[in-house]
């Protein structure tokens, strides 16, 4: 896509990875615009309380849900 990227050597955080920084694009005209988050989707769900990001497109996995309903029926028994 043409964008310029710069790696850094050290990070502040305690990890071997090496920071990655480039110019951020919200608008870019690419297929796959549901999979690259822009911070406007970000804050869309921060505004909407969407913990798991269903708005931009993310799910639960199959063993999350399970484990959802489970605990939840089993608070329902406390009400």
């Amino acid at each position: 896509m043409g964008i310029k990227i710069e790696v850094g050597e050290k990070s502040n955080y305690k990890t071997d990875k090496r920071p990655v920084r480039m110019e951020y694009l919200d608008d870019i005209d690419i297929p796959e615009f549901r999979e690259l988050p822009s911070f406007k989707r970000m804050c869309i769900c921060i505004l909407k309380n969407d913990h798991a990001c269903k708005y931009m497109g993310f799910a639960l996995t199959k063993k999350e849900l399970d484990d959802k309903r489970r605990i939840m029926d089993y608070y329902k028994l406390f009400k």
